[in-house]
C-alpha cells in the first residue's frame, strides 16, 4: 500500500518548511519522551518535543528517506507492537560501497524488536537512509 494509506498519529511539534511548530506533548507522552531522553548517550540528551505513531500492516513499507534538517540532530525509533526490520542505506551511494565487490552497495538490515529504541544521530541520522521494505514476512534474519 501506499505511504499515504497508513495510520499515523502526530503528538507534539508541528514539523513546517520554517522548522518545528512548538506544541506541547499531551501528559500522558511525557513518562516515554523521560525514558527515551534518559536512554539517549550524550550529547544528545534531549526530551522528544514530537511524536509520530505509524502503524504498519505485514506488506506495508516506507521509502528510503532522511529525516531532515527539522528533527536534528537526533531522531528515536522505539518499535511497539510487533518486529520489524529497518533497512538503511547509504544517502549518497558511491561514498560507502564495498570495496571487495564495487558493484554491491552496502546496505544494513536491523530487527527492532517490540520494545527496541533505535537512537539515529550523526553519521547514521546524516548520512544514512532509513525505510521499511515493503514485505509480509521477514526472511531470513536472527536476533
Amino acid at each position: 500500500r501506499p505511504l499515504s494509506h497508513r495510520r499515523v498519529q502526530n503528538y507534539g511539534g508541528l514539523p513546517s518548511e520554517k522548522g518545528m511548530v512548538p506544541v506541547p506533548l499531551p501528559d500522558w507522552l511525557a513518562p516515554v519522551a523521560a525514558q527515551v531522553a534518559a536512554a539517549l548517550p550524550e550529547p544528545e540528551k534531549i526530551t522528544p518535543n514530537h511524536v509520530l505513531v505509524n502503524d504498519y500492516e505485514p506488506g506495508d513499507g516506507i521509502e528510503h528517506h532522511t529525516d531532515g534538517p527539522v528533527y536534528q540532530p537526533v531522531a528515536a525509533i522505539l518499535s511497539l507492537l510487533s518486529p520489524l526490520v529497518m533497512t538503511f542505506r547509504p544517502r549518497d551511494p558511491h561514498s560507502t560501497q564495498d570495496p571487495s565487490s564495487p558493484s554491491l552497495l552496502i546496505e544494513r538490515n536491523v530487527l527492532l524488536r517490540p520494545g527496541s529504541l533505535l537512537i539515529m544521530s550523526g553519521p547514521a541520522y546524516s548520512e544514512w537512509m532509513h525505510g521499511i521494505l515493503r514485505v509480509r514476512t521477514d526472511e531470513g534474519l536472527r536476533g
